[in-house]
C-alpha cells in the first residue's frame, strides 16, 4: 500500500481497542502489517513482545519502545539475530513526554542533558527542565527509581538505568517489575504478566 502513496515515509496509528479480546487486537495488528508492510515499529516493550510471539516482526528494521520499562533480556529478543535496531525512548508526560532518555546502541538509556537537569535523591530521579516556558519544572520529583550508570558508547550525557515507578515495586519480591521481567525472561518465561 506504501508505494501506492507517492510519498517516501507515511506513519498509520494503530492500537487496541479497549475490552478487545488479544485474538482480536492480534489479527488488527496482522491485517494493518500485511496492508501496510511497516519497517519501523512505535510501542510499549510488551506490545513488542506480543507481535514478536504471534511472528509479526518480520520485516521490521527498527522497534522504538516507551511507555513502561524493559529488560535488556526482552530488548535482545526484540532484537532477533541482529534483523532489527532497538531504541528505548523514556519520558514523562509531565515535563516533556518522550525525549528525557533515548538508548545508544549498547542499549543504555542516556539523558537528554541538553534539555534537562538531572540529580538523584537516593534512587528517585529528579529532573529541572531547561527550555520549557510554558510549564517549567524545577528540581521535579518523577517517581521513578533511576541510578546513574556508565556507557562505553561516545554519548557525553549521563547513562541512566530506570527501574519504574515507585508504585512498580514488589515489596515482597524486593524486586521492581521490570527486574521481574528480566529474571522471567533470562528463564525462558514470557515477560507479559
Amino acid at each position: 500500500a506504501r508505494q501506492h502513496m507517492n510519498i517516501p515515509m507515511s506513519v498509520i496509528p494503530v492500537s487496541n481497542q479497549p475490552g478487545i479480546a488479544f485474538e482480536a487486537a492480534m489479527a488488527q495488528h496482522r491485517r494493518s502489517i500485511e496492508l501496510f508492510e511497516p519497517t519501523i515499529l512505535c510501542c510499549t516493550p510488551s506490545l513488542a513482545f506480543a507481535l514478536w510471539e504471534e511472528g509479526l516482526l518480520d520485516g521490521f528494521e527498527a522497534i522504538i519502545t516507551g511507555g513502561e520499562p524493559s529488560s535488556a533480556g526482552l530488548r535482545k529478543i526484540l532484537e532477533g539475530r541482529g534483523e532489527r535496531i532497538v531504541i528505548e525512548v523514556y519520558g514523562l508526560s509531565e515535563v516533556i513526554g518522550p525525549g528525557v532518555a533515548q538508548s545508544c546502541e549498547h542499549g543504555t538509556l542516556h539523558l537528554n542533558e541538553d534539555a534537562f537537569d538531572a540529580e538523584f535523591l537516593g534512587q528517585e530521579l529528579v529532573l529541572t527542565t531547561r527550555h520549557n516556558q510554558a510549564m517549567p519544572r524545577s528540581r521535579y520529583r518523577t517517581g521513578d527509581a533511576a541510578t546513574p550508570v556508565s556507557c562505553s558508547c561516545d554519548n557525553p550525557h549521563q547513562a541512566i538505568q530506570v527501574f519504574g515507578r515507585e508504585g512498580d515495586f514488589i515489596p515482597a519480591l524486593g524486586l521492581y517489575l521490570s527486574e521481574l521481567e528480566e529474571l522471567l525472561v533470562s528463564h525462558g518465561y514470557s515477560p507479559c504478566f
